[in-house]
């Protein structure tokens, strides 16, 4: 999460906006009581995306547009659901090197060393606009779904039993979202 301080140093270092405006909107948002990112971006003083690059840029990580990016998801698994819901973080990437993560806050250490024991790998953080981060997320509760439908309707089948497909059954059931997630907390546990 980036603080109104962060983003006052980050927005006046990369002159996006002009000093009388930021005052301003500083001012606004402290009035109102809201983050500075978001009355600067309601005011349409800044770009969401120019400030999260400049904020990016300003912690020394890369950012990520999860809007315009094709998450494949055993990708997208490698973190549970719960734990990306959580803690705001969306794995979008593995290479032979690491899991580049999608955070709200990639200076979270707490968050970046509990991927790295869930998952084993090292964990490359880069920025996300938050918004982009809830809509993958919901890409979790969409797979659930589907997931419990299709069990639903595989085991209502009229078939006898015999002649339906337990193995089937037991793939469908180990390949579900909500068994990755039990299995990969039940280590953390």
């Amino acid at each position: 999460m980036l603080t109104d301080q962060f983003v006052e140093q980050t927005v006046r270092a990369a002159k996006l906006v002009p000093d009388d405006a930021l005052a301003s909107a500083v001012g606004s948002a402290r009035q109102a009581g809201q983050p500075l990112a978001d009355v600067l971006i309601t005011k349409k003083l800044v770009g969401e995306r120019a400030l999260y690059e400049a904020s990016a840029a300003a912690m020394g990580v890369p950012f990520v547009d999860l809007h315009n990016r094709a998450i494949p998801p055993e990708v997208l698994y490698r973190i549970s659901a719960p734990l990306a819901m959580n803690r705001r973080v969306i794995a979008y990437e593995v290479d032979d090197h690491a899991l580049h993560v999608a955070m709200e806050d990639p200076d979270d250490l707490d968050t970046l060393e509990l991927l790295r024991r869930a998952t084993n790998l090292e964990v490359a953080p880069a920025l996300a606009i938050p918004q982009a981060i809830t809509e993958v997320a919901r890409l979790y509760h969409a797979d659930i779904a589907e997931t419990v439908e299709s069990l639903a309707a595989l085991s209502a089948s009229t078939e006898p039993r015999k002649e339906r497909d337990d193995r089937d059954l037991l793939r469908r059931a180990d390949e579900a979202p909500i068994v990755r997630i039990v299995d990969t907390l039940l280590p953390e546990a």
